[in-house]
């Protein structure tokens, strides 16, 4: 994402499904609309096993059913109870158009009444499966293995830009001083956090791996050199791997376009960075809005980028960050084709599963951010309210390109 960016949390996409562990999807790709600003999808539509989703076509869904009482294997339903059973969707309708219903949560934070059923992605802690309490892992210091087939707890994905303590007038909004840096990640590292790198989440959102306790991931757009010069030192110190997203044309030397908005990583800083832990990504060739480009210039900006870290590094890189967090059904599709394998947006939401692979949500990380607000983001509380407003400005900014978007021709 640029510095200099209008809009402020980047589109809300919907995305391909993360293949579960035996093959089932848990989000399907609605195209290029994004969910209501604040809103989560609900999960989970999913596929049938082994099914493989194909870019830019919807995946059949099943409905969710409501979980019910089930009976031990092979005993009889009790009377007046019935035995769990697969929804089906309503006559006249395709699985696909089975919608599931939105879920009542409690605030966060709150901890259920005992006895009542545990809202979807809270875990029982210390007995609760006998009636005890239960809370949300997110407040707690560790974290119980899932059990297979249960949805993954959310995760916060910080977003930087530029650390410096004095940066260029272009990139001073999203730009965080070294001293206030230190102190998030003494946060991170206080509360128990474990980070981990983009490919990392994915691979186990994919294949139903166990995360580390109370997994977080720190991410850096564009590549500006403060992340080099600041950041890593206090990195190194926690031993914290972390993701560094390059605009390829920003950088100096043969591949520069120009464009860049401050001093930016040489690419042997870029080598240093990957041989302390860093996952290098892919931020575009020029950080354009890709969901305003035609075929061909979308397809080239992917691709390109690709192409120079791989040249660089000597291994192309997995992850992408979509520029400004603008993507489309047809943006998505590309920068899977230019062989990355997952991609984070913006939406200053926390990143959850059922989002898919191509559309992973961050929280921006700001000058303006302070210590406590800091705590409550990586913390989980209070995300929405956080970022009301930029979720507001996101939906006129989404309208506005897909207006442009649709007299060039470039939505189809």
């Amino acid at each position: 994402m640029n510095a200099t960016s209008a809009d402020p949390g980047g589109e809300r996409p919907q995305s391909q499904a993360f293949p579960g562990p035996d093959g089932t999807a848990s989000h399907v790709d609605a195209g290029q609309g994004e969910a209501p600003a604040g809103a989560e999808p609900i999960p989970e539509a999913t596929t049938r096993a082994g099914a493989e989703p194909v870019p830019g076509a919807a995946a059949p869904a099943e409905a969710k059913s409501v979980p019910e009482a089930t009976t031990p294997t092979g005993a009889e339903p009790a009377p007046g109870t019935t035995a769990r059973a697969e929804a089906e969707p309503a006559p006249g309708t395709t699985p696909a158009e089975a919608k599931s219903v939105p879920e009542a949560t409690t605030p966060t934070g709150a901890e259920p009444v005992p006895g009542a059923a545990a809202p979807a992605g809270v875990r029982p802690v210390g007995g609760a499966a006998a009636g005890g309490r239960v809370r949300s892992a997110r407040g707690a210091a560790g974290r119980v293995p899932a059990e297979p087939g249960a949805v993954p707890e959310p995760v916060p994905i910080l977003m930087y830009h530029a650390v410096a303590p004095d940066p260029a007038p272009a990139t001073l909004g999203l730009s965080v001083t070294p001293e206030a840096f230190a102190a998030q990640m003494d946060v991170v590292a206080g509360r128990g956090f474990t980070p981990v790198t983009t490919a990392a989440l994915a691979a186990a959102w994919r294949s139903g791996g166990v995360l580390p306790p109370r997994p977080v991931l720190v991410t850096f757009d564009d590549g500006y050199e403060g992340v080099h010069r600041y950041a890593l030192p206090v990195l190194a110190r926690y031993s914290f791997p972390s993701t560094v997203f390059v605009t390829s044309g920003w950088l100096p030397g043969r591949h520069a376009t120009g464009g860049a908005l401050d001093t930016m990583l040489s690419w042997t800083q870029v080598r240093e960075l990957a041989a302390a832990g860093t996952e290098i990504g892919g931020h575009s060739h020029s950080h354009p809005q890709l969901d305003q480009l035609d075929a061909r210039r979308l397809r080239f900006e992917a691709l390109r980028c690709r192409e120079l870290i791989g040249e660089e590094l000597g291994t192309a890189p997995d992850s992408f960050a979509y520029p400004y967090g603008y993507s489309s059904r047809r943006v998505r599709a590309a920068v899977r084709e230019a062989g990355f394998a997952q991609a984070l947006a913006v939406g200053n939401a926390l990143a959850r599963r059922h989002q898919g692979p191509y559309a992973l949500e961050r929280v921006t990380v700001r000058r303006s951010t302070t210590v406590e607000e800091f705590t409550r983001l990586v913390e989980g509380r209070a995300v929405g309210r956080n970022f009301a407003a930029d979720r507001a400005l996101t939906k006129g900014y989404a309208l506005a390109r897909r207006a442009r978007g649709a007299l060039r021709g470039h939505w189809i």
